[in-house]
């Protein structure tokens, strides 16, 4: 469904704790998932952390009538290719409905699971086949809603699901949610809280210590955690220059690995030596924790 989908199109999924104010105003605490930062499997992995939303006790933490939007599933960008792309789920929605006359539940939720696991990408399809999961998820079907928010020859189209037809109150949430989003995005401290992930991202993403920029950045960020876990389970004492250079062979590999788009340097935040020396307390950090072996003289 995105084969000609453009770069400037972004495919999410959204949701927030609403919490009401004085004179009839609400904060919204926005969690966002998006194809900009993630390629297929960990926009898929990261879906979780809006799900466990509903289970945790983040709503009594806020106020005790905090309420938890619904997910929103949302595609944004120039106005002919989200118009065409609203077109192609609403009618792809549509002949779920059919399909479900047809198939046995577990048919059609296998089959889903199998639609969520093509390609690299977030698309359409990969909307369309998560909007359609829920609406089986439980013993009685939602219904799916949709609405359109435009900024600035912007489209934002969004699609989400209610347990009834008339679903006044889940779109007054769902236009709150797509709101926040195209106005602050997701952005901790100010959308939300700040959380212990949030952390990890900000100190695993190399544009703060290289100015390098690969995309998707949430891909990226994971792929260095995951190098730092590697090296500290591995019988070394490293130097700075160790590191660097593991960095920089991980880099090139992603970049050749055509999974990863490079974009434009930009000005690191803080000097090389001062990131490179934060991966190695990391590393010290893990191994303590670990309890892993000293490394070899």
């Amino acid at each position: 469904m995105n084969s000609s989908v453009g770069d400037d199109v972004v495919f999410a999924v959204l949701r927030a704790i609403i919490v009401p104010e004085a004179d009839d105003e609400s904060a919204v605490h926005l969690f966002a998932v998006e194809s900009s930062r993630y390629g297929l499997g960990l926009f898929l992995t990261n879906l979780r952390h809006l799900n466990r939303l509903a289970e945790e006790s983040a709503l009594d933490e806020m106020s005790e009538d905090a309420e938890l939007s619904p997910l929103v599933y949302v595609v944004s960008g120039p106005r002919e290719e989200v118009e065409a792309l609203a077109d192609r789920i609403r009618h792809r929605v549509d002949a779920f409905f059919h399909i479900l006359e047809e198939r046995s539940l577990q048919e059609v939720r296998q089959q889903l699971e199998c639609r969520l696991r093509i390609g690299r990408r977030v698309c359409g399809d990969t909307l369309v086949a998560l909007a359609c999961s829920e609406v089986i998820e439980e013993e009685r079907l939602k219904y799916p809603h949709t609405l359109l928010h435009e900024v600035d020859g912007r489209l934002t189209f969004a699609l989400y699901c209610a347990p009834f037809p008339d679903a006044d109150v889940e779109e007054a949430q769902a236009e709150a949610v797509v709101e926040a989003w195209l106005n602050i995005a997701d952005v901790p401290g100010e959308s939300r809280p700040w959380t212990r992930k949030d952390v990890l991202d900000i100190v695993n993403n190399p544009r703060y210590g290289y100015g390098l920029v690969l995309e998707p950045s949430g891909d990226l960020v994971v792929a260095v955690d995951l190098l730092v876990k590697s090296l500290a389970n591995r019988r070394i004492e490293y130097t700075l220059d160790d590191l660097d250079r593991e960095f920089q062979a991980l880099f090139h590999r992603l970049e050749d690995s055509g999974t990863f788009v490079r974009r434009p340097d930009t000005i690191a935040m803080v000097n090389r030596e001062q990131w490179l020396s934060l991966h190695l307390h990391r590393i010290e950090e893990l191994r303590r924790t670990h309890k892993t072996k000293p490394p070899t003289e």
